[in-house]
């Protein structure tokens, strides 16, 4: 494993552990900043230099998302009272998710019409997240179920 693949088990574990305790809509709510942030990010910081600035984007965007959520997560105070530690476990790891991703594609010289860096092609984790090798490995067993053996 690379050393991005220990920082990415470190948001995983982190954000579970702290959005368990946030419940279901702050979760959800900080979920959909991610995303939002992770899209804007890619659209606007597409072609800067370097690492730093896509990410700088991106964080800057998703802490003002941040404090947008909050408000309304004060607004309104829906709760699911049994499910909140679960569920907010869930979007946790489901926004590290979302953070590994935009930390990858913000390393990735390809997007710039460089080569990949070693630090991603060695990661054991960024072949699941960023290149979807998980996915296409789960869409091969599953078309595999609906063959006949011969």
């Amino acid at each position: 494993m690379a050393p991005i693949d220990f920082v990415v088990i470190g948001l995983w574990l982190i954000l579970a552990t702290v959005q368990s305790r946030r419940g279901f809509l702050q979760s959800a709510l900080d979920l959909v900043a991610g995303l939002v942030a992770a899209g804007i990010a890619r659209g606007v910081a597409a072609k800067m230099e370097g690492m730093g600035g896509p990410l700088a984007v991106f964080f800057v965007i998703f802490a003002g998302l941040l404090v947008a959520s909050f408000y309304i997560y004060n607004l309104t105070a829906f709760t699911i009272e049994a499910y909140d530690p679960l569920l907010g476990v869930i979007f946790g790891f489901a926004l590290a998710c979302v953070i590994a991703y935009v930390i990858y594609w913000a390393g990735d010289g390809a997007r710039l019409g460089e080569p990949t860096p070693e630090w991603i092609l060695d990661s054991t984790l960024a072949g699941g997240f960023y290149y979807y090798n998980w996915w296409h490995s789960f869409q091969d067993f599953m078309a595999g179920l609906g063959e006949t053996p011969s």
